[in-house]
């Protein structure tokens, strides 16, 4: 009543069409809280959070990532120290399957990159990565402090995750030398990345790490490097690493695919429960798309790598998402192509 009075006063009062969206919202009335923003932004385009909040509803409510694209854009330019307004792009983008150069390049606008919070740096690197830029992503873990967050991304996650698609980079490149130099080092501390003293071996040891790291020796014709690592991968007990260890196995000679099937099929199923109740639960809707993906209900897949992308990202689960998507869409192709 107060909103609708102060309106009927000033209707050109910005911050109250705000206000009154904002309180349509929050009682789930998306459409009206939209056209009351609509309103804010011709009395108030540069009202603090306005963009951001358009673009969230657009995103979470209307499923319309263009649309939420624009309005994120749009706080960028008007409120840019918004952080919303850059990790709200970097979901729009990967959701519209856009090139992990523009990604890069929408987070890079940051205005205090040098004391941007550390989940946007992460997300940052892992673009700069994913567009080959590795020079660039590097340089981004040095001259910074990575505090530990309780139920935050490790660092050094990021760090292996980095260099691992190096090495796969460089083996598609034909420089094995390189590859294999730095496949050999993975784990090595670096002199001026403190982070790198201890704490690797999780990343390691995962079944993910050690299939991709068998690629890559595979690739560059280390056979017997390579059947190790796919041995050490297929040992995993971890249901989240399920996928990845099926895909170590089909390169044995002892795989059983009726076997694996079961287990894929369990590990789904755990998969999608813990997405609903998990602390990390992007983590766990991607790791449901990769499983669905390998039992071949793409349509599944497909349904979860979409919903990873709109929780909050967890344990790299964006990256991880997009990487899976390209692979599904490159598999198509070639089917195609057959």
């Amino acid at each position: 009543m107060v909103l609708r009075a102060a309106l009927k006063s000033n209707p050109s009062d910005g911050t109250a069409h705000y206000l009154l969206g904002t309180f349509y919202f929050s009682r789930g009335l998306a459409d009206p809280a939209l056209s009351e923003w609509a309103e804010s932004r011709k009395f108030s385009p540069n009202l603090p959070v306005l963009s951001a909040s358009t673009g969230l509803a657009y995103l979470h409510i209307k499923n319309d990532p263009e649309r939420a694209l624009q309005a994120f854009q749009e706080g960028m330019r008007s409120d840019p120290d918004n952080i919303a307004n850059y990790f709200g792009t970097d979901q729009a983008l990967s959701l519209l399957r856009r090139t992990a150069r523009e990604r890069a390049e929408a987070l890079s606008k940051y205005p205090h990159l040098d004391s941007a919070p550390p989940p946007l740096v992460f997300e940052l690197i892992l673009n700069l990565a994913e567009a080959g830029e590795f020079d660039q992503a590097n340089s981004l873990f040095r001259h910074r402090f990575f505090p530990r967050e309780e139920g935050g991304t490790n660092v050094r996650q990021v760090w292996i995750e980095v260099q691992l698609q190096h090495v796969l980079a460089l083996v598609n490149e034909h420089k094995c030398n390189d590859a294999l130099s730095l496949a050999k080092t993975l784990g090595s501390p670096v002199a001026d990345l403190t982070f790198t003293r201890d704490g690797l071996e999780p990343f390691l040891g995962s079944a993910r790490t050690n299939f991709l790291l068998a690629q890559a020796y595979s690739g560059c014709g280390q056979s017997d490097l390579a059947r190790q690592k796919l041995k050490a991968a297929t040992l995993t007990t971890a249901s989240d690493q399920v996928g990845w260890a099926y895909l170590a196995s089909q390169k044995l000679p002892e795989f059983d695919r009726n076997q694996w099937r079961e287990r894929l099929q369990t590990a789904f199923a755990q998969a999608t429960s813990r997405s609903e109740t998990s602390q990390y639960p992007s983590w766990w809707m991607y790791s449901a798309g990769l499983l669905a993906r390998e039992l071949g209900n793409d349509d599944e897949a497909n349904l979860r790598f979409h919903r990873a992308l709109l929780l909050p990202d967890r344990l790299l689960a964006y990256h991880f998402t997009r990487l899976a998507q390209s692979q599904l869409g490159n598999e198509h192709s070639e089917a195609g192509s057959q």
